[in-house]
């Protein structure tokens, strides 16, 4: 069955109204400012996305209940976040990343 998709500010709708995405943005956890290419993939599959210059990143089709995130991106410490999708609700997440110590 083909389902078709519409993009919209900070969601995805089916034709059927169900929300079904992952919004968010990474940010550094001292400064506060956008992390780009940091790589947020749903643990447990090959699902990934990369976060823009602005540390924001969509993933489609997460699925509900109980998730799990791995974030990586270079020089900040790998994080994992837990998250609980509900059936007819998209999330909007915000990832703080700790960053290495240097030296």
């Amino acid at each position: 069955m083909f389902v078709p998709v519409c993009y919209g500010q900070g969601h995805y709708t089916t034709q059927h109204g169900l929300k079904i995405g992952l919004d968010g943005k990474v940010i550094n956890n001292k400064t506060r400012k956008p992390v780009g290419k940091a790589t947020i993939q749903l643990v447990g599959t090959s699902q990934k996305t990369k976060s823009d210059s602005t540390g924001t990143f969509r993933l489609a089709n997460v699925g509900k209940g109980h998730k799990k995130l791995k974030i990586t991106a270079k020089g900040y410490k790998t994080d994992i976040e837990k998250i609980n999708r509900g059936k007819d609700m998209n999330l909007y997440i915000t990832i703080r990343l700790i960053p290495k110590k240097s030296g």
